[in-house]
């Protein structure tokens, strides 16, 4: 989302207080002008105290568009369809200055009506002792919990209104999609309402420039504008910030520089005459020529106020052209668009051809080793292309404990949770290096005996790539499927060394297990998904996606990929061969090929997607092959024969990285707030926030959600070169 920015939520300039004073003015002629003062509402007519409060409160079209950004999707509440609602209610007037909150405190704003019983209750109170009194609350438990769903009166128009369940399984905002009947019954009509007060997706947005915000983008630190080659912004085009920090953290990589820093002519002259708009390469050309040349030396220097920026409007729309997640401008998860990213460009990589491919520097291979608990016999296999290092947040491992228990106790014993100051957890960044590291728990089918049986299960890196994306796990789901947000404070090293979670392989002494057969989908996973309403193949498929791991994951998958034509298809038979079908195109099969793909991967994607080049092109990249059967490995240490021979290692790959920069994110999800990066620069630290750059003086690198390492050996760009 665009906040601070041109088409943006507007924040006020840190350092300054404001107070304003509305007032009706009464013309009696060019001489005599009476001025009312608005809070005097007796005055005036109704009807124009009315429409005053409409054209103060009124939110202009790009302050709506930023809400709409901001604001995270709310799933209808499971208590909407059989609310309870008790008859002869009273009678709510439709007029605002008639409101007031049931306690008698005298509250005028910030009104919640209770949809069952009519009372009107003042919100929430914040921490700081604005908001509400909290009444509204309070009459919910007073109530038995019997009533949970409330709407902000001032927030009702025509569209609808913020409806907040104070059920303990959602206490969250969610939709009521009979709420125009919930509202009839106490004789309003939301077609004859109109906004007065701020919605939730607006009060969210002043707390984040309050707190994370600040703490996020330095919002109250004055910082030095840059400009020129390596320090152009770029544009907002409604809710590209995700798509803004991994550019920016992307062309910040010396192969990057290398490969798409070309001079103007080359831009044009290697680009295909036929559809420059449309080519990924060109594209990349040209915003390598923007945010690394002096094309754009511009005018930050002389006039901070307006920062030259740069839109990438057609990379955006080549990128997402075959997913619809990225086509549209709702907020989405960076570190999803990256693994979208990498399979463009390595697609463009094949077609490109020669040495250079950008897409396998982020590539690496994980060893996983199973010991059966059974027979002590281990297993050791790889799992390659993996693109991220994924560590989780132990938050049982934080140094703060204490005081975290003693916020936590605060919050269970306060009336309004919002009212206890926050108190994060600092965990080392060790710590989630020992829980990657650690052996897990897993169901195993020991291939010798073919009994299900309990082993552990430890994953290590076998290789180490040039660029190493790390995520730091910070969003969850709690008990009842709500998306939770872990704010805890990880301080992440500038110097990274990951020696503790390098594979080794089979050590001396250990016995490994003969290989499996083909894997087999978990026949109490697939069941549970048929009993879902879902195809048998579908079932299938999906647990051999996900590698058994559970129900709830294959149905994550199943989600991701309905639209995949070959998802309720027969799987392909052991060994990898070719699915029968009519004969594909010659000419379309022989392009896949000359992109570097087999000819029978190549046949089941033009198979797969109706010959469709284009498609069958984005269906290879996320359908990795099977790979062949691999011939039986020599014996193990042991002097047994035995299969899961261990990864290939290359041992003259440091392990040791350094920070090159992060993406940072703001909000309760990362379907919606806001994302910015900071990047290192010559040993300057700089904050990208989608058009404006500035010198960072205080980066949170505690608080990054997707981190970049670049290896020691690996030549980082000069600037002044």
């Amino acid at each position: 989302m665009a906040i601070g920015v041109a088409g943006g939520f507007q924040v006020e300039n840190a350092g300054w207080e404001f107070e304003k004073q509305h007032s009706i003015a009464v013309v009696h002629s060019a001489h005599e002008i009476t001025r009312v003062p608005l809070s005097e509402v007796d005055a005036v007519p109704m009807s124009v105290s009315m429409a005053a409060h409409a054209i103060v409160d009124h939110q202009d079209g790009y302050v709506e568009e930023a809400v709409q950004e901001w604001e995270e999707k709310r799933a209808p509440s499971r208590y909407a369809d059989a609310l309870i609602q008790l008859p002869d209610p009273p009678p709510i007037s439709q007029h605002p200055d008639s409101w007031a909150c049931g306690c008698g405190c005298g509250l005028k704003q910030n009104l919640w009506l209770n949809l069952s019983d009519g009372y009107i209750g003042g919100g929430r109170k914040n921490w700081d002792g604005s908001g509400g009194c909290g009444g509204a609350l309070e009459h919910f438990r007073a109530t038995g919990q019997r009533y949970p769903l409330c709407a902000k009166l001032g927030t009702i128009t025509a569209e609808g209104a913020d409806v907040f369940s104070y059920a303990p399984d959602e206490d969250d905002m969610v939709l009521d999609p009979h709420l125009e009947k919930h509202l009839q019954h106490f004789g309003i009509s939301m077609r004859e309402m109109t906004k007065v007060d701020k919605t939730m997706a607006e009060l969210e947005i002043e707390a984040n420039m309050k707190f994370e915000w600040d703490a996020l983008t330095e919002a109250n630190a004055t910082l030095k504008p840059l400009a020129g080659a390596n320090f152009v912004g770029l544009k907002n085009l409604g809710n590209t910030c995700y798509v803004n920090s991994l550019l920016q953290l992307l062309f910040s990589l010396n192969s990057f520089r290398k490969q798409y820093l070309v001079s103007r002519d080359q831009v044009f002259s290697e680009s295909p005459a036929a559809a420059p708009a449309t080519d990924f390469e060109t594209q990349m050309k040209k915003l390598a020529r923007a945010l690394l040349s002096d094309d754009y030396n511009g005018r930050v220097a002389d006039d901070a106020e307006d920062p030259v920026d740069i839109s990438p409007k057609m990379l955006k729309s080549i990128v997402g052209r075959d997913n619809p997640e990225y086509r549209g401008t709702e907020q989405q998860d960076v570190h999803a668009y990256y693994q979208h990213f990498l399979q463009i460009l390595s697609l463009a990589d094949r077609r490109r051809g020669g040495s250079t491919e950008l897409a396998r520097m982020f590539s690496f291979t994980l060893e996983e080793r199973i010991e059966s608990l059974d027979s002590g016999k281990v297993k050791y296999r790889e799992q390659a292309g993996e693109n991220t290092l994924c560590l989780s947040v132990p938050l049982e491992c934080a140094t703060n404990q204490d005081e975290v228990a003693a916020y936590e106790s605060a919050v269970a014993a306060a009336a309004d949770s919002s009212s206890v100051p926050e108190v994060l957890a600092r965990v080392p960044f060790s710590a989630l290096l020992e829980k990657y590291a650690a052996p897990g728990m897993i169901e195993y089918k020991d291939p010798e005996s073919g009994r299900m049986g309990n082993a552990t299960k430890a994953t290590r890196l076998s290789t180490f790539p040039p660029y190493l994306f790390v995520q730091i796990r910070r969003y969850l789901q709690d008990d009842f499927g709500n998306a939770k947000k872990i704010s805890a404070s990880v301080p992440v090293p500038s110097e990274l060394d990951l020696s503790s979670i390098r594979g080794s392989g089979p050590k001396e002494g250990e016995v490994l297990m003969k290989d499996e057969g083909p894997p087999e989908a978990n026949a109490a996973f697939v069941d549970a998904i048929l009993g879902m309403g879902f195809g048998d193949n579908a079932a299938k498929r999906a647990c051999l996606a996900t590698k058994n791991v559970g129900v709830e994951q294959a149905m994550e998958w199943i989600f991701a990929h309905m639209d995949d034509p070959d998802l309720n298809d027969p799987l392909p038979a052991p060994g990898g061969a070719a699915a029968s079908g009519p004969p594909v195109n010659e000419e379309s099969l022989a392009m896949l090929v000359s992109m570097g793909f087999s000819q029978r991967h190549s046949e089941q994607a033009l198979r797969a997607t109706d010959g469709d080049l284009e498609r069958a092109a984005v269906w290879v990249m996320s359908h990795p092959e099977e790979a062949e059967p691999t011939p039986a490995p020599a014996a193990s240490s042991g002097g047994e024969a035995a299969g899961g021979a261990a990864p290939s290692y290359d041992v003259a790959d440091p392990c040791t990285y350094r920070l090159q920069g992060f993406a940072s994110h703001m909000g309760s999800s990362v379907h919606c707030g806001h994302y910015v990066a900071h990047i290192r620069k010559d040993g300057k630290w700089v904050i990208f926030n989608d058009r404006k750059v500035a010198e960072s003086e205080n980066p949170p690198v505690d608080r990054g959600y997707l981190y970049l390492f670049v290896r020691t050996d690996v030549d980082l760009p000069s600037l002044s070169a």
